[in-house]
């Protein structure tokens, strides 16, 4: 978890990947985790960080997705 200096929390998502993928191709293939730590902390966004090969990390705030969570959620119930 990340604290900001307003005191608020948002979980981390972290990541190594090869080189190839962009951030945005990194972020889609990670969506699930980022949304369910969002789902199960209440969080409204998220950090996702992801260093390509041996670059320097790039980092996002995602927002929490209802229709993301929505689709998700039923994928869990039929899953189980």
């Amino acid at each position: 978890m990340l604290e900001h200096e307003d005191g608020a929390t948002c979980p981390v998502e972290a990541k190594h990947t090869h080189g190839e993928w962009s951030t945005g191709d990194a972020l889609d293939f990670y969506m699930p985790q980022v949304q369910h730590h969002m789902l199960t902390t209440g969080a409204e966004t998220a950090l996702f960080s992801v260093i390509h090969g041996n670059a320097e990390p790039q980092r996002l705030f995602v927002g929490r997705s209802e229709a993301y969570l929505e689709i998700y959620k039923d994928a869990i119930r039929e899953f189980v």
